[in-house]
């Protein structure tokens, strides 16, 4: 069986997502020095974060930053910096929402009503 770029790029993608290789694609690992090479690229990457993943946080730690968090000023916004702020809020876009719904409903309205008045004057 020969080995294809595209048996080798499914390889890697499902090695990438860590999905479970099919029988296939056991095979070609087995075959293809590139793919294996990557495979074991991966496995050390997976092993190298697990371990960097797996370190104690020092005592005390939450309750520091968290007494820091508490502890800072707030910043005095302009009213500048308080319009942008708005505007990336939920309420905005909440309310934008709720405006170009209305205004697609009235133009539906809009629509229907001479469409209505369209009919009533050709009978």
């Amino acid at each position: 069986m020969t080995t294809t770029k595209s048996d080798c790029a499914e390889v890697q993608a499902a090695i990438a997502w860590a999905t479970p290789l099919t029988d296939t694609q056991q095979e070609h690992l087995h075959r293809c020095p590139l793919c294996r090479a990557d495979h074991a690229r991966m496995l050390r990457l997976d092993a190298a974060m697990d371990s960097a993943l797996q370190q104690d946080v020092p005592s005390g730690f939450s309750e520091r930053v968290m007494t820091a968090v508490a502890n800072e000023p707030l910043p005095q916004l302009s009213t500048a910096q308080r319009l942008v702020r708005f505007g990336s809020s939920d309420l905005a876009q909440i309310l934008l929402v709720l405006a170009a719904s209305a205004v697609g409903i009235g133009n539906i309205l809009r629509f229907v009503v001479v469409l209505f008045l369209t009919q009533m004057a050709v009978n």
